[in-house]
């Protein structure tokens, strides 16, 4: 049996001694805004645009639907709007498969909604904002982890991704 006495082992939390992380924790000061600038401006990109094209037929649409009849007052119940099969007799209506992720999202849209209109952008709004507070979490992790050019090249490289830029604009969970 292993050792487990925490008085023999000690974790080792000490900094990697390798150039890539000697070079990304000495940023130059100059750079320093010109970093931040980009991190921001990558996070706008979430908010470019939000209102063009129409919601998409499935899972958007869904969301937005029930954020609507959220709206009308049915905030807590929502099962009977829901869409997909039920998968067990206990269940009322025959939404099992939407009505089973969790309502924050739909809340969130709802208040969207009720500041901006029931609208596309009111919609994408909620995931676009927490898009961008992912990218800033990211700085902030990365910064207290690793150092502040660290953070900066993560939330930069997070923001970046065209994935992430795709998916944190759509109003619908962010799994399948």
């Amino acid at each position: 049996m292993p050792d487990m006495n925490p008085k023999t082992h000690s974790l080792d939390l000490s900094y990697p001694s390798d150039g890539f992380t000697t070079l990304t924790r000495a940023l130059a000061p100059w750079a320093r805004p010109i970093a931040l600038a980009l991190v921001a401006l990558m996070s706008v990109l979430h908010f470019w645009d939000l209102d063009k094209g129409s919601l998409h037929p499935w899972d958007e649409s869904m969301y937005a639907l029930r954020a609507k009849i959220a709206l009308q007052g049915q905030w807590l119940d929502q099962m009977p709007y829901c869409y997909g099969p039920p998968y067990s007799a206990d269940l009322r209506g025959n939404g099992f498969y939407s009505g089973a992720f969790p309502p924050l999202l739909v809340w969130a849209i709802a208040l969207s909604m009720k500041l901006f209109g029931v609208t596309e952008f009111a919609v994408r709004f909620p995931p676009a904002l927490a898009g961008a507070g992912c990218v800033w979490l990211m700085y902030l992790w990365g910064r207290v982890a690793f150092g502040r050019a660290t953070g900066v090249w993560a939330a930069f490289t997070l923001a970046s991704w065209f994935l992430f830029i795709k998916y944190a604009r759509r109003g619908q969970p962010p799994w399948p």
